[in-house]
């Protein structure tokens, strides 16, 4: 195999041969410029090529301690990896480190060796059959079993190379014409890294697009790269359920970022590529087979997001670095959010990071926050049992605007059936966070607190970012509304009913009910309750009162039904919403791809059936 040499003739991708050849040298030191040698850091190195130690210094720099580096930057941090962007010699470099933590990854180290060992094979195997891929130029194993480093792995830098996701969203600047030609050249470079990858038998458990690196070239289409290559099996045929589910982990970001169109073409771009490479065996990758893989695929991706979603929903009641447990003074404990991989575009609070201590100096006497609330603007709502405030929360240097419901449990009953299951403001935690997950806009939680004696809890306090500038549903159909000028009026409901009826069929489709669905409820976050000239486009529908939240898969047609026939209340007295605009919502409920023509009328009928008896 030739080395593949990019602008300027810098080799990208090494020579196989070369490789093996320089594993065999050892030399004393460092400054020798060899394959091996072992330093007074406790590090035991090894180098692909001779000239490599010289590049990285190995012999004058402190490689355990990068962020001592003139130029160097923490680019991923989790509780067992580090990655340091850094640059030596006028080169830049990407420097993994590997630490010891608990018993399982002693297991692991036991059974497995050195991490960085893999990745350095995985490496050489992918460039034995083409398969491109980050270049490592050497690793080190600490020789010492005392201390938190256990190895680091250091590969080279791509010219001009970002991550996958990253590219596709700088495409959305170009035009028409160039978008889609930009699109159309991504789809087959990466249809031609997945079918070459699958056909030398490398399969990645962890294929998403931020494993994906994408080098943009000048004459040609751009290159795709993998990346992370730990989580690489190789060495045995990938089967068909294999590639389909590596395809489906890929699909869980795609679905959301990309067309059904564009999603379709790529699976139909491997499938060329597969049959082509397949030769004897192609048959089981032509044409004839597309809508058999498109099912497998969609099946796969379905299986794949609800274990993906079910691991992110255990996440929020865990000690992690995006979520805290505290115990708190008066036998006040929780559970608080630090930070989010993902903020969300509604969501000022979800692009801020918070720290535990912040947390518990804010929350040192829960009841004093209540009585401050109170005291400063009148309660949102307040009864025998619960009381519900908004205020400017101050989390060291971050101030954020919440809203905080309260509530005591008075009830003998109620305290005996919160010692055998969740206490109601956990509930809505989880709820909250699990329809986040799934693409659904709710009022983000903050925190959740439970004065709690042993199992039995006395009162729960539920805080969640305040959403402004906001106006609810209701008061939007009877009063806003209005004020809109004849001519953009169709405009806003429109964009209102199509995020209405995507909202509640995601629900339905993910097992979710709110009890108290009503216009209340409702907020469209971007308007007040006076028109202010502001453009539908920005208008976002968000679901408040999780309390009434509700997962249930099991979730039947009636429940269904009580929703819409509970939000259909909320325009009965507004002049502005005609008969037209509730046919137009319950075709845009009950159209999805592969539904056929709604049969909305049969709904219309079963909702006024349903609304004549409740009166």
């Amino acid at each position: 195999m030739e080395p593949s040499f990019g602008p300027g003739g810098d080799i990208w991708f090494m020579n196989v041969k070369e490789l093996n050849s320089s594993e065999n040298i050892v030399v004393e030191d460092c400054s020798a410029g060899g394959g091996r040698c072992a330093r007074g850091d406790g590090l035991r190195w090894e180098f692909s090529e001779a000239t490599v130690a010289n590049d990285l210094k190995a012999d004058r720099l402190d490689w355990t301690e990068p962020e001592t580096f003139r130029q160097a930057e923490l680019v991923k941090e989790n509780a067992l990896r580090r990655v340091w962007r850094v640059q030596v010699g006028g080169k830049e470099y990407y420097a993994k480190y590997y630490y010891r933590n608990g018993r399982r990854w002693k297991v692991k180290r036991f059974l497995r060796g050195p991490e960085c060992i893999k990745e350095w094979r995985v490496a050489r195997y992918a460039f034995e059959h083409g398969v491109d891929c980050v270049r490592p130029v050497s690793y080190a194993v600490a020789r010492g079993g005392t201390g938190r480093l256990d190895c680091l792995l250091i590969t080279e830098s791509i010219r001009k190379a970002i991550p996958l996701n990253d590219y596709w969203e700088s495409l959305r600047g170009f035009g028409v014409s160039e978008y889609q030609n930009r699109i159309s050249e991504l789809e087959d470079s990466l249809a031609e890294l997945l079918a070459k990858a699958h056909q030398s038998g490398i399969s990645h458990s962890d294929l998403h697009p931020g494993n994906l690196l994408v080098e943009v070239l000048e004459s040609c289409r751009p290159r795709v790269c993998l990346v992370d290559l730990q989580s690489v099996r190789i060495g045995k045929d990938v089967s068909d359920r294999e590639a389909i589910y590596n395809l489906a982990q890929l699909n869980q970001w795609f679905r959301l970022n990309a067309t059904l169109t564009q999603r379709m073409r790529l699976l139909k771009r491997y499938m060329e590529y597969r049959c082509a490479m397949a030769g004897d065996e192609g048959s089981r990758w032509g044409q004839g087979t597309f809508k058999h893989w498109a099912k497998m695929m969609e099946d796969a991706a379905y299986q794949h997001a609800a274990k993906l979603m079910a691991s992110r929903d255990r996440r929020t009641m865990r000690r992690t670095k995006y979520f805290e447990f505290l115990r708190l003074g008066h036998h006040w404990q929780g559970h608080f959010f630090l930070k989010t991989k993902h903020p969300l575009e509604y969501s000022p609070a979800s692009g801020m990071e918070f720290r535990a201590k912040d947390w518990r100096k804010a929350f040192k006497d829960p009841q004093a926050v209540m009585e401050r609330f109170a005291g400063e603007s009148l309660p949102l709502k307040k009864s025998s049992g619960t009381l519900i405030c908004r205020g400017m929360l101050t989390l060291g240097d971050k101030s954020v605007s919440v809203v905080i419901k309260r509530q005591v449990n008075k009830s003998f009953l109620g305290m005996i059936r919160n010692c055998f299951r969740k206490s109601r403001a956990i509930r809505a935690w989880k709820a909250g966070y699990a329809m986040i997950h799934r693409g659904m806009a709710v009022a983000k939680p903050l925190a959740v607190l439970e004065r709690r004696i042993g199992p039995v809890v006395f009162e729960t306090m539920l805080v969640t970012e305040e959403v402004k500038p906001s106006t609810n549903l209701r008061a939007f159909m009877m009063n806003t509304l209005g004020e809109i000028p004849v001519e953009k009026r169709g405009e806003f409901k429109s964009v209102i009913t199509e995020q209405l009826a995507t909202l509640m069929r995601k629900m339905d489709f993910n097992g979710f009910t709110h009890r108290d669905m009503k216009g209340v409820n409702i907020l469209l976050q971007n308007m007040t309750f006076e028109y202010k000239g502001q453009p539908a486009k920005d208008i976002r529908v968000i679901v408040i009162d999780l309390d009434a939240l509700k997962i249930d898969g099991r979730k039947t047609e009636r429940d269904q039904l009580r929703a819409i026939v509970r939000l259909s209340y909320c325009v009965d007295y507004s002049e502005y919403v005609t008969r037209t605009d509730r046919a137009r919502f319950l075709k845009a409920y009950l159209t999805q791809f592969g539904s056929g023509r709604p049969d909305w009328k049969k709904l219309w009928r079963k909702i006024a059936v349903e609304r004549n008896q409740g009166k």
